[in-house]
């Protein structure tokens, strides 16, 4: 599948796609989709009439198999019982033999709450009346389907079945249409028979906290792979670019450590592989290969007539309110479709270390801009 954004330039050879992804991640776990419902990282899918009828759950359950397939991160916001029920036999008649997570965090009624908790409490004693007496558990049972009679239980046999009755029919079954037509969408790529045969390793595509809950600086720094340029290091020359190459390499690495240490810095890891990448999380099968890190040499004379160096100075001055910003201080550029990363740097004889040559907080106010300003591309918000 290739993606383009209405009124944006670019072509998809792999970063607006998982751009896409990423951004179809966030919108279909808002409330505001009417697809999803729930606790954050335990969502169910919403009984929804009209997303039914015009097969929405399926659309979901497609784009989420195309993500997965594609390098991106699938939809990690489930519950665990719907990735259990997804790897549950379509032509089972019921759930016997299949061990579905169910668990109260992810009832969203505060009544069935109230209801799983009394019966799970309640004493040998006290649980007879709670059954006979309790108008609450009364109706949340006849609801479920649970149809013992209620004079035969007692807590010691029958408490645990009774609480599973009532997730099952929360969880499963007021969504079960919803739940199989998720399934039709990932069936339609093969998806389905894939996560039965080898569920450890697709669920993480579904399931938050089964992987890594977000980037961290040490995921990133993983992830990137310095190309410095092929130098003569017997002269003076070749020897004084590979030392600044290097020092621009490290002033970035430091970024990265001011992303994680910094609250006030503004700039959050998953912000920085966004940028790099075009996803805010890594994918469990990862990116297929390492962010290339390119080093572009810039000279004085070539910075000084450059419109888009000058008006990155500009930008990097008014941010910080000095006087002045040199306009080698080039932002650094990306392309989240081959993986690269461009820093740019001043040319150096030599006779200048690359700490004197180069202010190391206008640096990081450079790395920041490009980050931040990199939000308004592929129809990012």
């Amino acid at each position: 599948a290739k993606v383009r954004f209405v009124g944006e330039p670019g072509l998809d050879a792999g970063g607006p796609r998982r751009d896409f992804f990423r951004i179809l991640a966030t919108v279909a776990s808002t409330e505001a989709s009417l697809l999803l419902e729930g606790r954050p990282g335990r969502l169910l899918p919403r009984h929804n009439i009209q997303a039914l009828e015009t097969g929405l759950f399926a659309t979901l359950g497609c784009l989420i198999g195309h993500s997965i397939i594609q390098g991106g991160p699938g939809l990690p916001v489930f519950s665990r019982a719907v990735f259990d029920y997804l790897c549950l036999d379509s032509t089972a008649s019921s759930s016997a033999g299949v061990q579905l997570q169910l668990s109260v965090d992810d009832v969203i009624d505060p009544r069935l709450r109230d209801a799983v908790d009394k019966v799970s409490s309640a004493s040998e004693d006290d649980f007879p009346a709670l059954l006979r007496d309790d108008e609450n558990v009364n109706s949340q049972l006849f609801q479920s389907g649970y149809c013992r009679p209620l004079s035969n239980c007692s807590a010691s046999r029958d408490a645990a079945a009774i609480v599973h009755c009532l997730l099952y029919h929360e969880v499963i079954l007021r969504r079960k249409a919803e739940l199989d037509q998720l399934r039709l969408g990932l069936d339609g790529l093969g998806l389905i028979d894939i996560i039965r045969r080898f569920p450890p390793l697709l669920l993480p595509f579904f399931v938050e906290g089964t992987t890594a809950s977000g980037p961290t600086v040490d995921d990133v720094i993983g992830l990137l792979q310095p190309i410095y340029p092929r130098v003569n290091e017997r002269t003076a020359a070749g020897r004084a670019r590979l030392a600044m190459c290097r020092h621009v390499y490290q002033l970035f690495l430091r970024f990265l450590e001011h992303c994680h240490e910094d609250e006030d810095f503004g700039v959050p890891v998953s912000a920085v592989l966004v940028f790099l990448t075009g996803a805010d999380v890594i994918p469990a099968g990862g990116f297929g290969r390492p962010i290339s890190v390119l080093f572009n040499e810039v000279s004085t004379e070539e910075s000084s007539t450059s419109a888009s160096a000058a008006s990155a100075a500009a930008s990097v001055q008014a941010a910080n309110d000095e006087d002045s910003a040199p306009c080698l201080y080039r932002l650094p550029c990306v392309s989240t479709c081959s993986l690269n990363l461009s820093l740019f740097h001043p040319k150096s004889n030599g006779a200048v270390s690359p700490a004197s040559a180069l202010d190391e907080a206008v640096m990081m106010r450079t790395f920041k801009m490009a980050v931040l300003e990199s939000k308004d591309s592929y129809g990012r918000s």
